[in-house]
């Protein structure tokens, strides 16, 4: 019998209900410590685990279903790219999207186009759920790429399961679900690459999972920029050198994989190339979105670590003398076969690494925060029976204050006091906003009564272990998102400091932007009342240019003010440059900049 195998008489449930031994936190296959024996949590955790896609999905649509009632309102980074999506669809710019002088990546913009063209053959009546749907969909992507690469790191079903459940309930995560916008799903694909080189670097030949993981790496860039692309290819060096294997790069799949990579590039480059795309459009895309060495900045790495409470607070509650103790086996044995959770380490450190020169500190941190789930949801499913309590504990502690500063902001005088005790100013619209927020009372009502109760089991001892903290907080979690959506949201669009707009709104420039510089014939400006009439018949030629509101406007563009009595010779100099530009505007190009309103326009 070997060190594994179940003992005699027990059967295969029963072994796995049983406490395993605690992983080490660099090897997958040493002991470290007993599980608890919380049966309860345990057993209901490991049952969904079963079902772990579906159970992922369909948490992500309870935290997601009130923004397909219609009415969403988009911050200003949603409204860019919603704005964008619609004038480069309208234009065929599928590959170079740009909205007023700012460049996107496509990657997002094939998803929305993609939902779209599904929407309009399937169901024409629910295409104002477009980036409802997109927004979902790039979440999904995202727990569903935290799932798998814990997967094919070596966590079985229960620890997976709680890697993408530890990011579900972050702060961080939970507007992600709503949010129109390419970051998540720019991780996901990063973190599905990432699966994808873990369990082929680890494999002698992978013909199919190396070039698969390096054109997921390409898609990922094409979608969030080149950090998503160089966070796979890090990762994947500093794992090979880790092993001692940087040879194994030069495999016919490892170059395979390389050459799909640079083929994907120059595809897309050779494209923008040959067909006719905006102007300017890599210049901009370099000064906003790339890589930036001079711009080192902690602030992603900040916002991961606040955006994951309180599942960051775990560090304190593992048996670190038990890790320190076993460190030393638990390194060699990393660079063995089974190596997977060396792997999760290394992407960690690579991603960190390149989040000091990424120019999106949000969709750096997003990312951060999805590689470092499946270590936190690992150690909290593993924790020992002191271990869980005190994390329950600190959890409770978490929810109390958070739940009391909700309540404290919407009174003025509690509001006025908390700020004087943190020390910083207030601005008085910001100010204004908080007291108008009626809802806050009510969501911090509920995060106190969450930390009531959950002290409460912890103090009993009844909590469940690390299972039963991590169930709870997935449904305080789903909870809390609905008065969220019900009774916050309708005041944040309310409030002017938020700057959030609805669908038509951010289109409504995007229309007349054509119109705008046309003058419909209801709006041409009066004639002076000294100038010659037009004739019936419509010769355009046989008028003098006579205007004065243009010469106003465009000063480059603009005529003499007509005489009361125009000699004929002024009138025939006058009146061939004006008929020559009249034939330049035939026909009218899109974006085109401002012209006067000129009495030819009739000729069209």
């Amino acid at each position: 019998m070997t060190q594994n195998s179940p003992p005699n008489g027990a059967s295969p449930q029963e072994t796995a209900d049983a406490p395993q031994p605690e992983e080490s936190a660099f090897s997958g296959n040493r002991p470290e410590a007993q599980i608890p024996a919380t049966p309860g949590a345990q057993k209901f955790l490991a049952a969904l685990a079963l079902v772990a896609p579906l159970t992922l999905l369909a948490l992500a649509a309870a935290l997601a279903w009130p923004a397909f009632l219609g009415n969403s309102q988009y911050c200003p980074h949603e409204a860019a790219g919603i704005l964008a999506y619609h004038q480069s669809a309208a234009k065929g710019f599928w590959l170079s999207p740009m909205s007023a002088g700012l460049a996107h990546w496509p990657g997002f913009f094939w998803l929305a186009g993609g939902l779209e063209a599904l929407l309009d053959a399937s169901a024409p009546q629910w295409a104002h759920m477009l980036f409802p749907l997109a927004a979902f969909c790039g979440a999904g992507v995202c727990l569903l790429a935290v799932w798998g690469l814990c997967r094919a790191a070596g966590l079985n079903s229960t620890e997976a399961l709680a890697g993408s459940l530890v990011l579900l309930c972050s702060p961080l995560f939970a507007p992600l679900v709503v949010l129109a916008a390419p970051e998540g799903l720019a991780a996901g694909l990063a973190l599905i690459s990432l699966a994808f080189l873990c369990r082929g670097w680890q494999k002698e030949r992978a013909v199919l999972l190396l070039p698969t993981g390096f054109v997921l790496a390409g898609l990922a860039g094409l979608t969030g920029g080149l950090f998503y692309l160089a966070v796979p290819l890090a990762a994947s060096v500093l794992f090979l050198f880790w092993r001692g294997a940087f040879l194994r790069a030069q495999g016919l799949d490892g170059l395979l994989g390389f050459v799909l990579l640079l083929a994907l590039a120059a595809v897309w480059l050779g494209c923008l190339m040959l067909w006719k795309q905006p102007e300017g459009y890599l210049r901009s895309l370099s000064q906003n979105l790339l890589l930036r060495p001079d711009a080192a900045s902690l602030k992603p790495m900040l916002m991961a670590a606040v955006g994951l409470l309180p599942w960051t607070a775990v560090v304190a509650c593992v048996s670190w003398a038990r890790v320190l103790r076993t460190a030393p086996q638990d390194l060699r044995a990393s660079r063995g076969e089974k190596s997977g959770t060396a792997f999760l380490w290394l992407a960690l450190l690579a991603g960190s690494l390149l989040s000091l020169m990424a120019p999106a500190p949000v969709g750096a941190a997003l990312c951060l925060a999805a590689l470092a789930a499946p270590l936190l949801g690992k150690a909290v499913v593993r924790l020992s029976g002191t271990g869980s309590r005190l994390f329950a504990l600190i959890t409770a502690l978490l929810f109390l204050h958070v739940g009391m500063a909700l309540a404290a902001a919407h009174f003025g005088f509690t509001l006025d006091r908390m700020t004087q005790m943190l020390r910083f100013t207030l601005d008085p619209s910001l100010r204004e906003a908080l007291l108008g927020l009626t809802a806050l009372p009510v969501l911090g009502g509920l995060c106190i009564i969450a930390a009531l109760i959950l002290a409460r089991l912890a103090r009993r001892q009844t909590h469940g272990g690390g299972c039963g903290v991590l169930l709870a907080c997935t449904v305080l979690t789903i909870l809390l998102a609905q008065p969220a959506h019900f009774l916050l949201a309708p005041g944040l669009h309310s409030l002017p400091q938020t700057s959030l707009l609805g669908l038509e709104t951010i289109l409504t420039p995007a229309q007349p932007a054509e119109s705008a510089t046309s003058t419909p014939e209801n709006a041409q400006p009066a004639p002076h009342k000294n100038a010659p009439v037009a004739p019936d018949n419509g010769d355009v030629s046989a008028v003098p240019p006579v205007e004065e509101k243009p010469a106003q406007e465009n000063p480059a563009q603009s005529t003499p003010q007509a005489a009361p009595d125009p000699q004929p010779e002024q009138a025939e100099q006058q009146e061939q440059p004006e008929q020559a530009h009249g034939d330049a505007r035939m026909p009218d190009v899109p974006n085109a900049p401002d012209r006067p309103n000129i009495p030819e326009a009739k000729e069209i």
